[in-house]
């Protein structure tokens, strides 16, 4: 059985969209829950998760407490624990344009995916459920998230574009700002990037996943399906693999204990040294040190 398919349907928040943080009387929001909130919903497998909508209005970051929230977050949402959860997201925020999530202090997932045009972040759609699933399963619903946010910003660029010239938004970080405008930006999703990236999250333990296997499983060619992800992506199906494994041995450096023989295993290598060699070429530390400086980080907040 595969993983991701032991999860209970999403169970939506309807009562929430009423109340949605910073109405947009440009219609922002609408679209954003008829082209990215509502075919999330029926994809959706995780397990008690609640989706919601805030636009950037005036130029600031919604209140958490008034988006669609997690019942098991809600009573907590003026809390300073909360409020520290809002500062991270905005600091996030403030560094690019990539969808981030963390658990927080109630033990909830909480993703948020910001709404990018012009190196201008209009609207945030935040993504919360109960921390006990895996994260394989969230990450893969993030980048779902982030997918169909691409494939809405895309073909809504006009109306993006009277949006951000008659509001005050925040910009991005000097990196997303100088990003190319929507029309050479990578292109929109398409379907077997999301086969080929659930293929890759269900089997990343595996020593022996490489691109041919992922492109045997989905009967395509290794070329065509790795030139798919340069297309759409914008990076070769063999670095995403290695990314994905090094993202999940973060995680597990962070949230547990387990030895660095055991973790190597755990993301798909098979020889800890050459894990260890990988990790630390891509991001400049061994396992041990970025265990050390990931939980010192976390007793310093």
């Amino acid at each position: 059985m595969r993983h991701v398919t032991s999860f209970r349907r999403i169970e939506r928040a309807r009562n929430d969209r009423g109340t949605e943080a910073n109405p947009d009387p440009g219609g922002l929001c609408a679209l954003l829950t008829r082209h990215v909130i509502e075919p999330f919903e029926r994809l959706c497998v995780l397990r008690d998760a609640v989706v919601g909508l805030g636009s950037m209005a005036a130029g600031r970051f919604p209140d958490l407490g008034t988006i669609a929230v997690h019942p098991i977050c809600a009573s907590h949402a003026g809390s300073n624990r909360c409020r520290r959860c809002r500062e991270l997201h905005l600091a996030e925020i403030g560094r690019g344009s990539e969808a981030h999530w963390h658990v927080c202090d109630y033990a909830v997932y909480c993703a948020i995916a910001p709404v990018v045009h012009c190196g201008a972040c209009l609207a945030i759609v935040r993504l919360t459920c109960p921390s006990d699933q895996s994260h394989r399963a969230l990450e893969h619903h993030v980048k779902l998230l982030d997918l169909l946010i691409e494939h809405f910003v895309i073909p809504q660029a006009d109306f993006l574009d009277r949006l951000v010239c008659g509001r005050t938004l925040p910009p991005q970080s000097p990196v997303a700002a100088d990003a190319p405008h929507p029309s050479i930006s990578p292109r929109p999703y398409h379907p077997r990037i999301a086969q080929a990236i659930e293929y890759v999250e269900d089997h990343l333990p595996e020593p022996d996943l490489s691109v041919a296997g992922v492109a045997r499983a989905l009967s395509l060619n290794p070329n065509y399906l790795s030139g798919l992800f340069v297309d759409r992506l914008g990076q070769r199906l063999g670095r995403f693999i290695l990314e994905r494994r090094m993202d999940r041995a973060k995680v597990l450096l962070t949230r547990t204990d387990g030895m660095i023989k055991e973790i190597a295993r755990a993301v798909g290598f098979a020889h800890p040294n050459w894990f260890c060699h990988l990790f630390a070429r891509c991001t400049g530390l061994t396992p041990q040190g970025y265990r050390h400086q990931a939980r010192r980080a976390g007793h310093a907040d």
